[in-house]
């Protein structure tokens, strides 16, 4: 998270206005307070920690509500929750902790979804799957070129409250319990289907082996086992480590990748395995 604020400090403009709002769930105060300080310099640029939890226990720990890791983690359901958590906030923007832009937000803020209720990139790797796109047919119901990533979501939260997204996804949520290969994407796919706007692929690159490379990506997204801080030579990574030299984290992510066993790299093998 901190190198994605970087790197959005870094693209913004000095005639924007840029509200941060992160959602959170049990971290730590030291580490509230060295994220704040990685924007602290800008005066056109707010950030606020918000943490959520409350009003979620529906949302239990089940197998069908983990994340593709193996992991559950109430904090990949928050997206569906925001435009209820924040009524006067009419247009927003949610996006993964494991981002990069290169761009200026306020650019992608400014895109007209014409109406619908989110913007959102094609997910790629999925369409390209034989597996992946015969689940995205078969169970969520949608057409495999239809399918998006959640990782970067142009919101139209007006029209999220109006529509009741987020009761609706409870109650399915309950009622079904199917074995989702990423809960929240695949609700708000099955959800959304036919009120979705399609971004620019260059606003959620993601570095997906065997994808197509974007040669000047708006936004890179480090999604499933593609991590910067754990593997080399990953896709993209070059964008990471420019904006993670000034995160206050630099230390920490170089020696988390040095200390990146053969043990853990075995295990997101064999959990991407058992993904597909």
């Amino acid at each position: 998270l901190a190198v994605c604020l970087e790197s959005l400090a870094q693209n913004s403009s000095k005639t924007e206005q840029y509200r941060i709002i992160v959602l959170y769930d049990d971290v730590k105060t030291i580490t509230r307070i060295k994220l704040a300080n990685v924007v602290k310099d800008y005066s056109n640029i707010t950030i606020e920690f918000v943490e959520i939890n409350k009003g979620m226990e529906s949302i239990t720990d089940r197998m069908e509500n983990r994340l593709y890791s193996g992991v559950f983690t109430l904090t990949i359901y928050f997206r569906l929750f925001i435009a209820e958590l924040f009524p006067e906030i009419d247009k927003g923007i949610y996006i993964d902790s494991d981002t990069v832009l290169t761009s200026d937000i306020a650019e992608l803020f400014g895109t007209d979804v014409d109406g619908k209720m989110f913007g959102a990139v094609r997910d790629t790797f999925v369409a390209k799957d034989r597996v992946l796109s015969g689940y995205v047919q078969k169970a969520i119901g949608i057409d495999r070129d239809s399918y998006v990533n959640s990782g970067v979501l142009l919101m139209n939260m007006k029209k999220m409250r109006e529509e009741h997204l987020s009761d609706k996804f409870i109650k399915l949520l309950d009622k079904y319990h199917f074995d989702s290969i990423a809960p929240d994407q695949d609700y708000i796919n099955a959800l959304c289907a036919g009120d979705i706007y399609y971004l620019d692929r260059e606003w959620n690159v993601m570095p997906n082996k065997g994808g197509e490379y974007v040669d000047r990506p708006k936004l890179v997204h480090f999604n499933l086992f593609d991590k910067p801080w754990h593997y080399k030579d990953i896709p993209y990574e070059e964008y990471f480590w420019h904006y993670a030299l000034r995160s206050g984290f630099y230390p920490e992510l170089v020696r988390q990748q040095a200390e990146y066993t053969e043990e853990q790299k075995r295990e997101d093998r064999e959990k991407l395995d058992e993904l597909l």
